[in-house]
């Protein structure tokens, strides 16, 4: 179908070709993205390795099986490996974080209520308070949202083992399609390729090359993007938190720099709420080098961010928010870092066809 000319007609054609994109995301996430993603992880890797088993083959004239072979066994033990240490210093300090929160739950809350006066002297509202009885009020209500904070922490505990536990055989499923049917793609994926074209009418085929080119240049600048960014912040953290000798340095700087990645939040909102804290509490030396690791990343992001991303990939922030938000609601977590990307989709298809015409 050719988009009219102009005008309103134009328009609606434009909004008919952005819903039933929206719709096929939609539907394609929710239903199809969990039983596809091994095999679309494969893909991607294959077309990584391509090259790679090309240059091989072109060298030393083996077969491609055997080169694909070659190429995916190497790329998987490189993945698995730093996975197995990344993952279990990971698990250990989680482990540790879990046992100090359960285990020092009390004494913790009691070195709370003991600092508590102190961090009210700081407060200018609260330190005009000389009711007495009130500022028990005040210490106490602290103290039950603290402990209540942590029993619904605790009792969680079990409960998420379990989950883990059960879910192991899916991942070990998960991990062998994967492995395997990267092998396959990789031996053989031109010929798949040019399958693939096949299901394409001839007169179709240039439109679906360039939907196609514009929406792999897309996802690959995003995803890319901010992995790096993602990998800079994290390495910051990680080393801040370890000159600070702050515990369990690994999995605090993996989390906030996961918190980094999204719209509007950032590493400034923990890592200023937390200094401000230990600084009421009288620990100025650790809120002064919070404080020093968040400029230092705010600096380095401002720099680094412009020459990684360079130029937008063209979804606003509000739309990546919204988008965020629709897929946390629709299927949890990933829907984060997914949905963002099926709104990159509805863009480069619309982009497409309106360059078409």
């Amino acid at each position: 179908m050719d988009l009219p000319p102009k005008g309103y007609r134009r328009n609606l054609v434009l909004i008919a070709y952005a819903a039933v994109a929206v719709l096929g995301v939609c539907v394609f996430i929710k239903y199809l993205l969990a039983p596809l993603l091994p095999f679309i992880i494969a893909y991607t890797v294959a077309l990584f390795l391509r090259p790679t088993v090309d240059k091989i083959c072109k060298r030393t004239r083996i077969s491609r099986k055997v080169a694909a072979f070659g190429a995916v066994g190497f790329v998987f033990t490189v993945i698995f490996a730093v996975s197995w240490v990344f993952f279990g210093r990971m698990a250990s300090e989680l482990t540790d974080m879990t046992k100090g929160l359960t285990d020092g739950g009390a004494d913790f809350i009691e070195n709370m209520i003991r600092s508590s006066d102190g961090v009210m002297k700081k407060i200018p509202i609260l330190s005009k308070i000389d009711n007495q009885k009130a500022l028990e009020i005040v210490k106490q209500a602290t103290a039950n949202m603290l402990e209540s904070a942590l029993s619904s922490f605790s009792a969680k505990i079990p409960d998420a083992i379990m989950g883990f536990v059960s879910s192991l055989p899916g991942i070990l499923l998960f991990l062998i399609t994967l492995v395997v049917a990267t092998f396959y793609l990789a031996a053989d994926i031109a010929s798949l390729n040019r399958l693939a074209v096949k299901f394409v009418p001839t007169e179709k085929r240039h439109r679906v090359f360039k939907i196609k080119e514009k929406l792999m240049k897309a996802i690959r600048k995003y995803v890319k993007a901010y992995a790096i960014i993602l990998l800079i912040t994290g390495v910051q953290l990680f080393i801040g938190f370890m000159i600070l000798k702050i515990p369990y340095a690994l999995t605090l700087s993996v989390l906030i720099a996961l918190i980094d990645i999204l719209p509007v939040l950032g590493v400034g909102t923990v890592l200023v709420p937390w200094a401000i804290v230990l600084y009421m509490m009288g620990n100025s030396y650790l809120a002064t080098g919070l404080l020093i690791i968040f400029g230092i990343i705010w600096l380095v992001r401002q720099v680094s961010e412009p020459k990684i991303v360079g130029e937008s990939v063209g979804v606003s922030p509000l739309i990546t928010l919204l988008s965020m938000y629709i897929g946390f609601k629709l299927i949890g977590f990933s829907g984060l870092f997914v949905f963002p990307i099926g709104a990159i989709i509805v863009k480069s298809v619309v982009d497409a066809v309106r360059d078409k015409d």
